[in-house]
């Protein structure tokens, strides 16, 4: 079976598996780690909405949606961001038992939910829920919440 981790588009990049066992064997590497994934994520979606807060549409409808895009987008940076480092640190708990990576994963997939709920609220003022997307059909982001809460709980069970 051909794991998905390890089937994307930047060779420069380690994957969520790779990066955990090199982490724990002390090799080092000039690959992009998922821990910099999430922090570059961080970085523009903060920017994106820092940029935001001092911009205004005043009546002009069509900008007022494009900014809207445009924090909707961000606000789902941020949740990616919490949610690939959450799944690192879960993938590290998994090999070492250590609790210290299981807490963080909660904590960071506790902070991707709260990032999914202002990104989906965000864009439920523009769009209809479910939406349709040409290539993947419907997406109903009230029912998708339910999945971003199930990997909390994933996250917080024993092993």
């Amino acid at each position: 079976m051909i794991s998905l981790w390890n089937l994307h588009p930047f060779p420069s990049m380690v994957s969520v598996p790779d990066y955990v066992k090199s982490k724990l064997s002390g090799e080092t590497n000039d690959l992009i780690t998922p821990i910099q994934v999430s922090e570059n994520l961080h970085l523009h979606a903060d920017k994106a909405l820092n940029l935001l807060d001092k911009l205004n549409a005043g009546e002009n409808k069509e900008l007022a949606n494009t900014l809207s895009d445009i924090r909707s987008m961000a606000l789902l940076g941020k949740y990616y961001a919490c949610k690939i480092n959450g799944a690192t640190q879960l993938a590290l708990y998994r090999e070492t038992r250590e609790v210290s990576y299981q807490e963080a994963s909660v904590k960071q997939l506790t902070n991707a939910l709260e990032y999914w709920k202002a990104y989906t609220s965000n864009a439920m003022q523009q769009y209809k829920n479910p939406l349709w997307l040409k290539r993947v059909g419907h997406i109903d982001w009230v029912k998708l919440t339910r999945e971003v809460e199930r990997d909390i709980e994933l996250a917080g069970k024993e092993l």
